[in-house]
């Protein structure tokens, strides 16, 4: 799913044993392995941990949310993970914790998904103590759910990595949307803000319709400034630039308009603004 091919998803399969991939994202160099999760390698890893887990900056922790039942199994292991590192390294690993399998025939069940992650939160917390960490609802089926848990979760290792999220926040504020992404060609995630008075439903298309548009932009997109239709009352204003090697795309929702001549001039110099923040991050 983290190559941004979006029609391998139906024909996923469990990870069987561990997966080495390297990608160049965010202005970093990652090494991920995929580690599968079935029973009969979860031993191994902990009777070779070393092997396994020296050098981890972060640790993504997929618990299964529909899969109740095991949610005891799954704590216990990151107990003994968690156990594992605080032996062998002194130095702080950042914890995402992904709740997956947040499907849509799921998180249609508000108010029962909320008490249901909120229970969930509790228990993982008796466990992960005071070591850095994030919750995510993540599914397969809304891929960009994956990349903002993967992309934050790198980003957390980036120094100033806080500024891009004030940033994004703050121009987005200026310029009247209440809601925004900045990304990079292939969909990895710098950072994402929207307003509380924003509607979930617009908010989940908007991020849909963001990540597909980052294919484009991957396929030598090369207009700077473009208009997507969003809803009936809103669009998306999108503005691509490079920075170094890689081409961005600063995205936000606004109201439809006949003309958005002035809008382009505006988001224009926000993007000089977004290219200095990112450009001080890469020389830190």
């Amino acid at each position: 799913m983290l190559d941004n091919d979006l029609e391998k998803i139906p024909k996923l399969t469990p990870t069987l044993g561990v997966e080495y991939k390297n990608y160049k994202v965010l202005g970093l160099d990652a090494t991920t392995w995929d580690m599968g999760g079935q029973s009969r390698y979860r031993m191994k890893y902990l009777t070779e941990f070393q092997k396994y887990f020296e050098g981890t900056s972060v640790l993504f922790y997929v618990i299964d949310f529909q899969a109740e039942d095991l949610y005891g199994d799954a704590l216990d292991y990151l107990k003994k993970i968690i156990t594992a590192l605080k032996k062998f390294y002194s130095n702080g690993v950042f914890i995402p914790i992904l709740f997956h399998k947040y499907d849509p025939h799921v998180y249609a069940k508000k108010e029962e998904v909320e008490q249901k992650s909120s229970a969930l939160k509790e228990r993982v917390e008796k466990v992960i103590g005071t070591i850095p960490h994030a919750y995510y609802m993540t599914s397969m089926y809304e891929p960009y759910s994956v990349f903002k848990a993967f992309s934050e979760g790198l980003l957390h290792q980036v120094t100033g990595g806080e500024l891009i999220f004030q940033k994004i926040g703050t121009i987005a504020t200026e310029l009247g949307s209440p809601a925004a992404i900045l990304l990079t060609m292939g969909g990895y995630i710098y950072g994402a803000w929207h307003s509380k008075d924003v509607q979930l439903m617009d908010l989940v298309k908007f991020s849909r319709t963001v990540l597909d548009f980052s294919h484009l932009i991957s396929e030598k997109l090369k207009t700077a400034f473009n208009v997507l239709p969003l809803t009936e009352m809103l669009d998306i204003a999108a503005i691509t630039f490079s920075n170094g090697s890689d081409l961005i795309a600063y995205c936000i929702m606004v109201p439809k308009a006949k003309d958005n001549t002035k809008l382009q001039e505006e988001l224009s110099k926000k993007q000089e603004e977004m290219q200095k923040v990112l450009e001080l991050i890469g020389k830190a």
